[in-house]
């Protein structure tokens, strides 16, 4: 996460900057590059939402479920391949 200067700045630019994580087909060729960004965005949010579902917040014990460690997986899949290209 290194070149997105921290977990919230990615989500930050996920969610509220660009709007690619509720639909990232939809953003491929203005925010994503390709299928294998689109892909690894969507694996993300789904990450994401199971453990939202589980209650995780990204605080506190929470950080300590093993789920948590699924969505940082995801996430920084998803950094690695949109600044790899």
């Amino acid at each position: 996460m290194e070149s997105w200067g921290s977990f919230d700045d990615f989500l930050d630019f996920l969610y509220d900057d660009s709007g690619v994580l509720n639909d990232p087909e939809g953003s491929l060729g203005y925010v994503l590059k390709d299928a294998d960004e689109a892909s690894a965005i969507s694996e993300f949010r789904d990450a994401i939402d199971a453990g939202l579902s589980e209650g995780l917040d990204g605080e506190g014990e929470s950080l300590q479920h093993p789920d948590w460690e699924v969505i940082t997986a995801a996430a920084q899949r998803a950094v690695r391949i949109m600044t790899e290209r």
